[in-house]
């Protein structure tokens, strides 16, 4: 693995790390999707996890998020961290828009005189202020990637991980989601992401996990990645070409 920041031996004190791994490795059958994997991620900030098809991207959010178990290794996570998983394929209730929002309120106990007006204030940084009495089950696609974001975020976590959140949506739905996670950042939520989109990684990251054949080839911040990499398949992703 390449790092130019998160090397044990370059650790400061002082960082607060959200998530560190150990040798995490996790296998399906008889096949190694993620192998021995060591990397600090910071409380703080956008990270990206990327890489081309097959690395083990989504596995690796996944195992973040508590959803799998990796088969060895360790992975250790800060106490009373409240973590919030979007995936691509999100799931809604058979409910108004709004509804889908007062939901995940009433779960978490969460009740104060303010609900609606929250709920209202999500509807409409996602532009979705106008359907809130339409059934969640026919948004557009990109409509109900929208409410999958603030459907998290409306409960207040301390961690976003979103699965590709823009993946096939329109510029305008894709604009709202990357307006949504750079607000939520400057917040105070530490986002993580993973995404195909070289371009969304350059707007939105502040540290990069780039991975191959479930593999860590390179975790280092945005400017280092896009710069000054010395890593041929790093280059070699960045310039369009198939990874051996």
């Amino acid at each position: 693995m390449t790092s130019n920041i998160y090397c044990e031996k370059k650790i400061n004190s002082k960082i607060k790390f959200l998530i560190r791994t150990k040798n995490l490795t996790h296998k399906i059958k008889a096949k190694e999707i993620l192998s021995n994997l060591n990397f600090q991620i910071l409380q703080t900030g956008i990270s990206c996890i990327m890489g081309p098809n097959g690395a083990g991207k989504s596995i690796l959010l996944k195992i973040i998020s508590g959803l799998i178990v990796p088969t060895a290794g360790t992975l250790s996570i800060k106490k009373d961290c409240k973590m919030i998983y979007v995936s691509q394929n999100t799931i809604f209730l058979r409910r108004s828009v709004y509804q889908n929002l007062v939901y995940p309120l009433k779960i978490n106990n969460i009740f104060s005189k303010t609900v609606h007006e929250k709920i209202i204030n999500f509807l409409e940084i996602s532009d979705l202020v106008k359907f809130k009495n339409h059934s969640a089950r026919n948004l557009s696609i990109g409509q109900q990637q929208l409410l999958a974001v603030i459907r998290g975020l409306i409960i207040e976590p301390n961690v976003l991980l979103l699965d590709e959140p823009c993946s096939n949506l329109d510029p305008k739905s894709a604009n709202i989601i990357e307006k949504i996670i750079k607000n939520s950042s400057k917040s105070g939520i530490k986002i993580i992401f993973v995404t195909h989109d070289i371009l969304q990684v350059k707007r939105l990251a502040d540290d990069i996990i780039f991975l191959h054949n479930g593999e860590i080839i390179e975790h280092s911040k945005k400017s280092f990645f896009f710069n000054e990499s010395k890593c041929n398949q790093v280059k070699n992703y960045l310039n369009g070409k198939l990874l051996k």
